[in-house]
């Protein structure tokens, strides 16, 4: 069923057709733009105002056409929930799940200045994460592909020549090396060139046509359901999960949004299966008529310290603030489990990229002593 809570396009909303978004976003553009509007909403300027100075010398397009179109649509008089909504269905490429989540928090609070440095904040976090992950991959990237490329490059230079000589002296071919040279010739012109031709038709295809199971995001989901697999990976998918749910839940609840809304609410801050599955999980169980703390020890997806951590705001009266305290404990836990991860690959993939070599070695040495013990 879909979440009755999700941003719907205002349908009296000016059929204006705002700039496309036709590259990424300038680094740190959003970080920039949202503390900006922070401070001058804070500062007692109107809104409309503050969005068009928030842009000012900022250099991205994309951010400055979104702006201009929420206070374009707030002159004409809509509400800034409205205005905001609008904003999100017409550029859903600039604002994050988590920023998504927040807003129609805001919409419920009135609490604009708290919910834009909680936006910019989480832009903030975002981009630490985003440089963390990719500083983790790089190094063991280039390793791989270098090896790859060795593997598959290389023997295009002496294959034949390998051959000729097996097929002279009457040798057979060991199995290993006729699959080592056999991955080889693949990426040769008239191998690659009819595979690239098919590959691109067949996403033409998919893409004026898409198969049923193929969804928008299904490379997405599908790499997170396979990271769930893998106990270092899960822990910090479920790390980034619990981190995002506490800062949004924190700031609904606090704003007196009842328990319920707020959890199907928290339900847009992450694309992740298993999170959302775990908010709906959460609001049936409330609905019918367990704590917040009994339901999250039912889901599963919760540590202990965290389930504790809730327990004892639910029991003081202080939960929001208690789920700041989750959000900061996971932001940490989530900076040691990537510094865990980073051990745990580097290592992973030298003995991947030593099987790949020693493999491709073994595959040119055996035809090679074939061919020495018939001459000799």
């Amino acid at each position: 069923m879909q979440d009755q809570y999700q941003w719907e396009p205002d349908p009296e909303m000016e059929a204006t057709v705002p700039a496309p978004i036709k590259r990424t976003l300038k680094k740190d553009s959003l970080l920039v733009f949202f503390r900006n509007l922070a401070t001058l909403t804070a500062s007692g300027k109107e809104l409309v105002e503050s969005l068009e100075l928030a842009v000012n010398e900022l250099g991205d397009a994309n951010v400055e056409s979104m702006a201009k179109e929420i206070a374009q649509q707030l002159r004409q008089g809509k509400t800034i929930e409205k205005a905001i909504a609008n904003a999100m269905t017409l550029y859903p490429n600039i604002f994050s799940e988590t920023s998504r989540a927040l807003f129609l928090a805001a919409a419920e609070s009135g609490n604009m200045d708290k919910v834009l440095n909680l936006i910019a904040d989480n832009e903030e976090s975002r981009g630490i994460k985003r440089r963390r992950i990719i500083e983790a991959l790089m190094q063991p990237a280039l390793i791989l592909v270098s090896s790859l490329l060795l593997i598959i490059v290389a023997p295009v230079f002496f294959v034949d020549h390998i051959r000729e000589f097996t097929s002279a002296l009457d040798i057979p071919m060991p199995l290993l090396s006729q699959v080592v040279f056999g991955f080889s010739d693949i990426f040769r012109p008239k191998f690659a060139i009819p595979i690239i031709l098919v590959g691109a038709l067949a996403a033409a295809i998919a893409k004026v046509h898409p198969p049923d199971f193929i969804q928008k995001d299904w490379i997405f989901l599908r790499a997170i359901a396979l990271g769930y697999r893998f106990r270092p990976v899960a822990k910090v998918l479920r790390t980034i999960g619990q981190a995002q749910w506490a800062q949004v839940m924190a700031l609904q609840i606090d704003a007196g949004i009842s328990l319920t809304k707020s959890l199907k609410t928290t339900r847009t801050a992450l694309r992740d299966p298993e999170f959302q599955d775990m908010c709906r999980d959460l609001v049936a169980s409330i609905e019918e008529g367990q704590t917040l703390t009994e339901s999250m020890k039912e889901s599963g997806y919760f540590e202990k310290l965290v389930i504790a951590i809730v327990e004892v705001g639910e029991e003081s009266g202080a939960l929001p603030e208690m789920l700041q305290l989750i959000h900061s404990s996971c932001e940490e836990e989530f900076h040691m489990s990537m510094e865990m991860l980073e051990k745990l690959i580097a290592p992973l993939t030298m003995c991947l990229c030593g099987l790949l070599v020693g493999t491709w070695c073994i595959a040119i040495m055996l035809p090679m002593t074939a061919m020495l013990q018939a001459l000799g």
